[in-house]
């Protein structure tokens, strides 16, 4: 799994230093959950590892960058995680996370309190 996902954060670092949100965005979206039995193990141990590959990088990974991979790990591993886009109006700030069945996995859980959801990959 650890270069399944480097792969992905290798990938989605160049696209995102082109400034090409469009193309990432498309990648994540065509992504289909594969359909595996898949438990709350499964999901703990994937984010495990994408927080793990991430501390390994010379320059940290964004929350953008870090939840693309997670979605797409994870559904590649048969859970149908969603990519959640969000943003605050003053100051603007945005921010990504992942959810499944609406449960927040690689944030705090009252992420939902603080930025507006814009849109769900």
């Amino acid at each position: 799994m650890t270069l399944e996902i480097l792969y992905y954060l290798f990938v989605y670092v160049r696209i995102l230093k082109r400034d090409d949100f469009a193309s990432l965005y498309q990648r994540v979206r065509r992504q289909p959950a594969r359909a595996k039995a898949w438990n709350a193990e499964t999901v703990r141990r994937v984010s495990a590892s994408v927080d793990n590959v991430c501390m390994l990088l010379p320059v940290p990974a964004s929350c953008l960058l870090r939840s693309a991979v997670l979605t797409v790990v994870l559904r590649r591993s048969g859970v149908p995680a969603e990519l959640v886009l969000g943003a605050t109006r003053l100051p603007f700030k945005s921010h990504a996370w992942v959810e499944l069945n609406g449960e927040v996995i690689n944030d705090k859980p009252y992420v939902h309190d603080m930025y507006a959801t814009w849109d769900r990959i």
